[in-house]
């Protein structure tokens, strides 16, 4: 299916969940019990907006328990390049690209994406494979591109579909956890 016309209706289905709360807590209790995030000392995870699975909890938790963890921060729209930049408190974050909260220019500290040990992606869907259609602008494909962090895909599991029309930039995670089901 083209990934318009997917995107689209996955969208119009996710924003008809009325439990992100607890579904996006059951997603993140996962999460807590891997031993790739015990591991993980650097971590980035998407500051999530809209229907998406809700990050702010476990944002404010990686940062209780003392991991370094950044945001994405869009530095470059034209060319789809995102950095990521750390955070020390949630309070911090403004409205930036697109309505997604980040950090202000001005308390942007720069987190080289080779340190990063495990990253946490956001999505519209993922299928059976690991791979996910996006909000289109193709942000985290390139960010992927030269460094190996584990990549941790979450999602509602309304949000899971049979198969994704990939492209040769698309880069499937390593690992998708849904409320109900975890793909390796």
């Amino acid at each position: 299916m083209d990934k318009k016309i997917l995107r689209k209706e996955i969208l119009k289905k996710r924003d008809e969940i009325t439990d992100i709360k607890e579904k996006s807590k059951i997603i993140f209790d996962k999460i807590k019990k891997l031993d790739i995030f015990e591991k993980s000392e650097n971590i980035m995870v998407f500051a999530s907006f809209g229907s998406e699975v809700d990050t702010y909890d476990f944002i404010k938790y990686c940062i209780h328990i003392g991991k370094t963890v950044s945001i994405p921060y869009v530095q470059d729209v034209k060319n789809s390049i995102m950095i990521a930049t750390k955070i020390k408190n949630i309070d911090d974050l403004i409205v930036g690209y697109k309505g997604i909260r980040e950090m202000p220019k001005d308390k942007i500290v720069q987190i080289d994406k080779k340190d990063i040990d495990m990253i946490i992606t956001p999505c519209v869907c993922y299928d059976y494979q690991k791979y996910r259609v996006g909000y289109g602008k193709g942000f985290y494909d390139r960010f992927f591109d030269n460094i190996s962090p584990y990549k941790l895909g979450i999602c509602f599991d309304e949000c899971i579909v049979e198969k994704i029309d990939i492209n040769d930039y698309d880069v499937a995670v390593d690992m998708v956890i849904t409320d109900k089901r975890v793909f390796i």
